[in-house]
């Protein structure tokens, strides 16, 4: 019976110890940063990506969050007293800057918070620049359109009757359209480089 239980003790063991390293291999293989705190906010775990990110030093286990991450607003949402938070957006210390996504939940077994960091600075980065650039081209398109319809509508409104003047109209609405024709190529060739499917040189 005591090798019984000795052998079923083993198993369960080895058992528990997969499970534990197929955890932590996925933990550490995440590209988010995955950070735990007990109830006195003093670092229980941390994967790779969260040693990174927030520049932890060796040992950080078992030491205050707060020493270890200067940010006020992460320490607010630790503090808040809801189960479960919404994802919330705020900067880590640089340099450089860091712009995050932090989803902080409470644990339940224990004391404690699971924090899930994920850095977008790159992505809001490009998002701003998108917007400029829709602006831009926007601006760009409005220029050529609005000569092209100034010039019909006065062509229309009897200017066909001037030869000269009829000319110089059809060549300025020319060149605004071959000036669109090529903004809307530019715009194709962005969309096509951006989906990966336009060779580089």
């Amino acid at each position: 019976s005591f090798n019984r239980l000795s052998d079923e003790l083993e198993r369960t063991v080895a058992q528990l110890a997969r499970e534990r390293d197929h955890r932590e291999t996925i933990l550490q293989s995440m590209d988010e940063a995955v950070l735990a705190v007990d109830g006195e906010q003093r670092v229980t775990s941390a994967n790779r990506a969260a040693v990174k990110l927030l520049r932890l030093p060796d040992g950080a286990v078992g030491r205050a969050l707060i020493e270890l991450v200067r940010t006020p607003a992460l320490h607010e949402l630790l503090a808040a007293e809801t189960q479960t938070l919404p994802e919330t957006e705020l900067t880590l210390a640089g340099p450089p800057p860091t712009l995050v996504t932090a989803h902080v939940a409470r644990l339940h077994e224990q004391e404690g918070h699971v924090i899930v960091l994920r850095d977008v600075t790159v992505m809001r980065r490009l998002e701003t620049i998108r917007r400029d650039f829709v602006a831009n081209v926007s601006h760009e398109l409005r220029t050529p359109v609005s000569v092209i319809q100034a010039n019909l509508e006065t062509l229309l409104s009897g200017a066909l009757a001037d030869a000269q003047a009829t000319r110089d109209f059809v060549e300025a609405m020319q060149r605004n359209a071959t000036r669109l024709a090529a903004l809307v190529a530019d715009l194709l060739d962005l969309s096509r480089l951006e989906a990966g499917q336009y060779p580089l040189a």
